[in-house]
């Protein structure tokens, strides 16, 4: 091609990174840079992608920092995909500051951050993912798979210890209720439901509504009586 706009070098970063090739990805934006081309929101979160799946916090770096001298660092899809990558590249106390920084933070952000304390170097840092979920705003209340899996993998990390808070925790309670029924693990969720010290309204619908889901109408029924 004589002339490449920022769409050409886009597809081909995407092409790049589909195939698992993340550091042809990252040249193909060190190209698209040098020759004048100005990226544009899909090439930085395609080139991100890429440090995060190469685990190259220095160029990681050198990408946040063109993000912001460009405007980007106030999308939130750019912000998130820059704490995953700190995250994943081990620099956890540098995602943990922008994320602090952010104003405004959706189920992603907070998933990312509770990610890296749980899946990647900082193992034993898992009571911290348990925090951040308490600390949740309330608007972003309906969690996905992602957020509740992690959750559980930091109780898990935790020990048995960590049962004790939880189950005193009614919000924790109902989440780890509906991670073991979307898991299909109805009869640990409804041990979980029976043995809680304390049910909100939200712990009888989560519980009532996975029962009816997964046609399970003995269940059901003992929970109406109970």
């Amino acid at each position: 091609m004589e002339k490449k706009d920022a769409i050409s070098y886009d597809v081909m970063m995407t092409g790049y990174l589909h195939n698992n090739y993340a550091s042809e990805a990252v040249d193909t934006f060190v190209e698209m840079v040098g020759e004048g081309t100005k990226p544009n929101l899909g090439s930085l979160l395609s080139v991100l992608s890429a440090t995060s799946e190469l685990k190259d916090i220095r160029k990681g770096k050198c990408i946040h920092g063109h993000a912001l001298r460009h405007g980007f660092d106030l999308n939130t899809e750019v912000t998130n995909q820059i704490i995953y990558t700190n995250a994943k590249c081990g620099c956890l106390g540098h995602a943990r500051q922008i994320f602090n920084m952010v104003r405004y933070r959706d189920l992603v952000s907070w998933t990312s951050v509770m990610m890296g304390y749980v899946t990647y170097v900082y193992r034993g840092h898992a009571d911290e993912t348990i925090t951040l979920f308490r600390s949740m705003p309330m608007e972003l209340a309906q969690h996905d798979s992602v957020t509740l899996v992690t959750l559980l993998q930091a109780i898990c990390q935790l020990g048995s210890l960590s049962f004790a808070k939880v189950n005193n925790d009614t919000s924790l309670t109902n989440s780890l209720v509906t991670t073991y029924s979307r898991c299909g693990k109805l009869n640990m969720a409804a041990s979980l439901f029976e043995h809680a010290v304390e049910r909100c309204l939200t712990s009888w619908n989560t519980m009532i509504l996975h029962m009816v889901c997964t046609a399970n109408p003995l269940t059901f029924s003992v929970i109406i009586v109970n």
